[in-house]
């Protein structure tokens, strides 16, 4: 058939298909460390090569070895509770990572009656009831605005007077 041409027995270990070279895009061995912010390995993150899918785990020193990737591949970094990186293979170079922990929501401060704790830590609702609010109702104690607005809190008035005390139960 025209065009195309097969290898012959120790001619070649290439094979030309449709006139055109089949030869693998360069891959270059690719060793690195993964490092918290504080300098200390990541033993187990995961390096792993983002076109491919293809990776490994570093060891207990938070080194890794990938064996075969292709040049110009981006490598990406990840650890549990930690920010995922990227890294671009250079060809011949070590790679240092530092990954940074990462934050969400759960970890934001929040400021209790006894102190502060996180959303992560706490252990109860935290209800929020801003002074627009309060403002908006048509009460003369500004503590029966916050009836209905916080969740197992139980405000009510001790006697139908607008002046009788207020029982709060929480």
């Amino acid at each position: 058939m025209p065009g195309y041409s097969s290898a012959i027995a120790g001619s070649s270990d290439r094979q030309l298909v449709s006139g055109t070279d089949t030869a693998s895009p360069k891959t270059v061995k690719v060793q690195g460390v993964v490092y918290n912010e504080a300098g200390q390995p990541l033993s187990g993150a995961n390096v792993t090569i983002k076109q491919t899918g293809k990776g490994t785990i570093a060891n207990a020193k938070g080194e890794f070895v990938l064996p075969s990737v292709p040049v110009n591949s981006i490598l990406l970094i990840s650890f549990i509770g930690y920010a995922p990186q990227e890294v671009k293979v250079i060809d011949g170079k070590t790679v240092q990572v530092y990954l940074n922990v990462a934050t969400n929501e759960l970890d934001e401060a929040v400021v209790q009656a006894y102190g502060t704790t996180t959303h992560r830590l706490a252990t109860s609702n935290i209800a929020t009831v801003t002074a627009a609010e309060i403002e908006r109702q048509p009460v003369m104690n500004p503590i029966l605005a916050l009836q209905g607005k916080v969740a197992g809190l139980d405000i009510e008035q001790t006697s139908g007077f607008a002046s009788a005390p207020i029982k709060v139960e929480l």
